[in-house]
């Protein structure tokens, strides 16, 4: 799909659905910052807790 067309389906689209969309790109990105961030503190954890002997 061009981009041409996709501007043109967004713009005919009502403004709740755009506000709808916007919100679960937003709610994503927090969703995987949430992730990314458990994953990287889990890691470390491991991490010090084989480093000390565990």
């Amino acid at each position: 799909m061009h981009a041409t067309e996709q501007y043109r389906r967004r713009a005919a689209e009502p403004a709740g659905n755009r506000r709808r969309h916007t919100t679960q790109r937003a709610l994503g990105l927090v969703l995987n910052a949430m992730v990314l961030f458990s994953t990287r503190y889990m890691d470390a954890a491991l991490t010090k807790l084989r480093a000390d002997g565990f």
